[in-house]
């Protein structure tokens, strides 16, 4: 029986016989081929799985890549494209409105809809308002109201 190395475990075993080897050295001598070419053959696969192991690294890396930018939970556990902040309100024209309508409190929905804008975009000129100091915050959560 030839190995996958090319050697030939039958002629090796016969040629032994007709040298006057004994059968136990003879049995011996073939296991032990045998088991070196299973190792080679083992160390080849490995090889094989080892190339391909890397191959299918870099391919779940790409696709972990591109599912991070389309809607696939990713390892920070967000889902989806990253939120885009709202473009701001310049703070100039929100307190220019307030200064206009002193004395009338204004919740952020109403203050965006008299405004004609989102109320996301008042978030951060009305607080950098207040911590200037410039118009003030009244309640607490949706019914914050604010008044120049």
């Amino acid at each position: 029986m030839a190995t996958k190395t090319g050697i030939d475990l039958r002629k090796v075993s016969s040629d032994l016989q007709k040298a006057g080897v004994p059968q136990s050295q003879i049995k011996s001598i073939t296991a032990a081929l045998e088991q070196q070419s299973r190792l080679r053959e083992l160390q080849q696969e490995r090889k094989q799985l080892a190339s391909e192991l890397s191959r299918l690294d870099a391919r779940i890396a790409q696709l972990s890549a591109a599912a991070g930018r389309h809607g696939v939970a990713t390892a920070t556990g967000r889902r989806g494209r990253p939120r885009l902040r709202p473009e701001a309100v310049p703070t100039s024209d929100v307190y220019a409105f307030l200064k206009a309508h002193a004395g009338t409190a204004y919740r952020r929905e109403e203050l965006a809809e008299a405004m004609k804008v989102e109320s996301g975009r008042l978030r951060e000129p009305l607080n950098e308002l207040v911590a200037q100091k410039k118009v003030k915050r009244a309640g607490q959560r949706r019914g914050t109201s604010y008044k120049a």
